[in-house]
């Protein structure tokens, strides 16, 4: 029974040691083409998908304020000051929350993202 229990723990010792030491930082992000956490922004996206919709409504201004969604259409000015973001060829998602993580990343890596994305 022991050639048996060892054949099965061996590989899987091996997986979890290579999927531990492809752990890796966290990238260093590059500048975005507005101030970070400045709390408002205007997007000019090709598309909107709502979640309420059956398709995508095209042509839409997502207009961020103080770090919440406050409108969304065709026809959106920004106020003066207010940095505008052309993404003209993208899809925009406005509300949709990054969820995605890796459990195995350390607490550490973790509250620095937390601080950055907010």
């Amino acid at each position: 029974m022991r050639p048996l229990r060892l054949l099965i723990e061996l590989p899987l010792t091996l997986c979890v040691a290579a999927c531990l030491s492809t752990a890796h930082d966290v990238p260093i992000l590059s500048d975005a083409p507005f101030e970070p956490d400045s709390g408002s922004l205007l997007l000019h996206c090709g598309a909107v998908i709502d979640g309420h919709s059956e398709a995508p409504w095209p042509n839409q201004s997502v207009l961020i304020e103080n770090g919440r969604i406050t409108r969304v259409g065709p026809d959106i000015v920004a106020r003066p000051g207010v940095p505008v973001l052309a993404l003209p060829d993208h899809t925009c998602l406005p509300g949709l929350i990054d969820m995605h993580t890796h459990i195995l990343e350390s607490h550490e890596e973790l509250v620095d993202l937390t601080l950055y994305y907010g």
